[in-house]
């Protein structure tokens, strides 16, 4: 039985111990991972003209791709830091959040605090906003917090800026969700990945779990919808990329791709159900 619309085995070509889906093993979750539903939400919900928005890095960008895939099949999921859109129907966009970094991963330590990077959401708050701005309505925008907001920068820094971006979100509050982390599997982390060693560079679960729970604190109490999707993944160890982090399908071609894995596209069937909640009780 194949569960939440997953619907291709990753490991087709691997050997006989990798020869396996994954699914969860209940999902109460409606099918939406089809081109047909996703005309049905066209036309029924963003009444023609409206659209379906993620804003974040690249876990974002792997789910903008898993639903773009349903509306064009001719998109190729290439590595790029840069806004996307898909005509459709329904119209989808993707905007790259810019990490406004101080210092760079290979310099030394730096300030009272021997940290050696700082994030902070000031012209990227306004770039966010301005796209947002631009975009067919009605829509829905999955707004993210992920890796590098949480590998960069010390808590007092995540929480003064999803307080920024929590003000400056205040306009689309009806029509924005907060989705935060993936789990980061430490594990399965690659050394060339870890950076636990670096000052204020830690990336690893705990700090994950850490300023999720933040993330959502703050989101929640300002009136934003939350999708958790740091709970399902927290379990899938086995099928995290050896970065610890994202969820792609083996890469056995030249490109770069970036196509999500089964554990992937559960996560964009429970972003495309978000989407039909909250069109449905704006109408």
């Amino acid at each position: 039985t194949v569960s939440c619309g997953n619907t291709f085995s990753d490991f087709i070509e691997s050997s006989v111990e990798e020869q396996y889906r994954w699914v969860p093993f209940h999902c109460h979750y409606r099918p939406l991972l089809s081109a047909d539903s996703m005309r049905n939400i066209h036309h029924d919900l963003l009444e023609g003209h409206g659209s379906l928005l993620f804003a974040g890095t690249s876990l974002s960008r792997t789910t903008f791709y898993d639903i773009a895939g349903l509306v064009d099949p001719s998109i190729v999921p290439i590595r790029q830091h840069d806004d996307i859109s898909v005509k459709g129907p329904p119209f989808l966009g993707f905007h790259w959040i810019v990490r406004n970094d101080d210092f760079t991963m290979d310099e030394s330590a730096t300030g009272s605090e021997g940290r050696t990077g700082r994030i902070a959401y000031n012209v990227t708050i306004t770039h966010l906003v301005e796209w947002l701005e631009q975009q067919p309505k009605p829509f829905v925008a999955f707004v993210s917090s992920q890796i590098f907001d949480c590998m960069k920068a010390p808590l007092a820094d995540y929480i003064a800026n999803v307080k920024k971006l929590s003000i400056a979100l205040e306009p689309f509050k009806q029509f924005v969700v907060w989705r935060n982390g993936e789990a980061i599997h430490d594990r399965v982390m690659h050394a060339q990945w870890d950076f636990s060693t670096l000052p204020g560079r830690y990336m690893n679960g705990p700090r994950m779990r850490q300023f999720n729970a933040v993330g959502i604190a703050i989101m929640s109490e300002a009136g934003y919808r939350v999708l958790d999707v740091h709970s399902p993944t927290a379990s899938r160890i086995e099928m995290a990329h050896p970065d610890g982090n994202h969820y792609w399908r083996p890469n056995k071609g030249e490109l770069d791709l970036r196509s999500g894995n089964d554990v992937s596209r559960t996560l964009a069937s429970m972003i495309l159900n978000t989407a039909v909640d909250v069109l449905s009780q704006g109408r």
